[in-house]
């Protein structure tokens, strides 16, 4: 029995430096992901946010604890959510998505991003949730529309000039 306790405390001890560096590892990757520019997210089946980076919560105009838990519509506009959901079966049957997607803040502003989502399936395969990052596409829609908007302003000149241009 003595020898049994001495096997014992040497397994413990040979486990306490891989546990000390599991932990650190999984706090650089805490770290990492919740200090990223990019939305994280992640998902359960039902599409309700059981995890999210600290961006896109803090971007979005809620504290983690807030968002958590909340469904995806309630902060995905209606057409992102309306697309996203047309693409669904496709996405699970693939793994993998790529769309464009719209949030809205709190206070009803809203933020292009494009999102990179896989499917998570439990050991018996079945569909279990999402993981997604979410590059900012913000700016880049902004001045699409500013664009168009000087597009249409410049054809509108030209339209109701009164002299022609040879």
């Amino acid at each position: 029995m003595e020898q049994r306790v001495i096997e014992l405390e040497k397994a413990s001890l040979k486990r306490k430096p891989a546990e000390e560096a599991l932990r650190e590892s999984e706090e650089k990757l805490r770290t990492f992901k919740d200090t990223a520019a990019d939305f994280v997210a992640v998902t359960d089946k039902n599409e309700n946010l059981i995890y999210v980076n600290r961006s896109m919560a803090e971007a979005l105009g809620y504290a983690k604890e807030e968002i958590i838990g909340k469904h995806i519509d309630e902060i995905m506009s209606e057409e992102s959510m309306a697309n996203f959901e047309s693409e669904l079966k496709k996405f699970v049957e693939k793994g993998r998505l790529s769309i464009e997607v719209t949030w809205l803040r709190r206070n009803g502003e809203k933020v292009h991003r494009e999102l990179n989502v896989n499917a998570m399936f439990d050991r018996d395969g079945s569909y279990s949730g999402s993981r997604g990052v979410f590059r900012d596409m913000t700016e880049g829609k902004r001045a699409e529309r500013e664009l168009a908007e000087s597009e249409e302003r410049l054809r509108t000149l030209f339209e109701l000039a009164q002299d022609g241009y040879y």
